[in-house]
């Protein structure tokens, strides 16, 4: 199975943060809003190391990388540093035109029907993964709220940044709530953390979703007019530490978590 890995995004909150405790390497990586290439873990890897090499492990033998226009630090850093197993492809996002555009830029380099598609500044529980990996049709991993909260060290109000997800009895998906009220969440509301299985019918509902409000094809919003065009999802339910890493006060608790991490080159 091919892993498709949303990195061309800027990380503009990543930029705007105080970046003062962390390493000159990775105060570097901050100013360039580069979350991919932040340095962390007891190795000072490059984040994008371990997106890989979870990857791998999940059964993905080939990586796509969405990357932006200007991708020579990256490209640079992969010429040096492919983890074991991996084959890398990079897919250019010439126009930063949002995740749905991320995934639409991907179609080119992406051979297998089925695909599992991650943020560059996440990492995901291997089970939960593999889980996917294995899923018959498309899907999405819907993180428990309290197990975000618990494992992960997210506030109710950082979850809430995400979107909630409605299934019916079956699992099967029937919508998304972007950035809901954090009192409208309970303990067992099922979150989406941009997890998700795709096959190559989403390639179109990307090219054709509209523009969101924020001027962007939103992932989410091609996902639901998938569903619409009689694209069944189903909903994984999920649990474990969710890595995120979105300013730089995130840094030193994803260097802790990635303590006993290892990535082969």
């Amino acid at each position: 199975m091919t892993g498709v890995v949303l990195a061309a995004g800027r990380g503009r909150r990543l930029q705007a943060s105080d970046a003062a405790a962390l390493t000159p390497a990775q105060r570097d990586a901050a100013a360039r809003g580069l979350k991919v290439l932040m340095p962390v873990g007891p190795a000072r890897r490059p984040l994008v190391d371990y997106v890989i090499a979870r990857l791998v492990e999940a059964g993905c033998s080939t990586i796509v990388l969405v990357v932006p226009a200007d991708h020579e630090a990256l490209a640079g850093h992969l010429s040096d540093a492919v983890p074991v197993g991996a084959s890398i492809r990079l897919a250019v996002q010439t126009v930063a035109d949002g995740t749905a555009g991320a995934v639409a830029a991907a179609a080119s380099s992406v051979d297998d029907d089925a695909f599992l598609v991650v943020n560059g500044d996440n990492l995901y529980p291997l089970d939960v993964m593999r889980a996917l990996t294995a899923l018959a049709g498309c899907g999405l991993a819907g993180f428990r709220r309290a197990s975000l909260e618990r494992e992960s060290g997210f506030t109710r109000e950082r979850v809430a940044a995400f979107a909630a997800i409605d299934c019916d009895g079956d699992g099967r998906l029937m919508g998304l709530r972007e950035k809901p009220a954090p009192e409208t969440l309970t303990a067992q509301t099922l979150v989406s953390m941009n997890l998700w299985r795709l096959d190559r019918r989403l390639f179109d509902a990307c090219r054709d979703v509209a523009l969101s409000p924020r001027g962007e094809r939103e992932l989410p919003d091609a996902v639901m007019l998938a569903v619409a065009r009689g694209v069944p999802f189903h909903v994984v339910p999920a649990e474990g530490a969710v890595l995120d890493l979105t300013t730089a006060a995130d840094v030193p608790a994803v260097t802790r978590a990635l303590a006993l991490a290892e990535v082969r080159a």
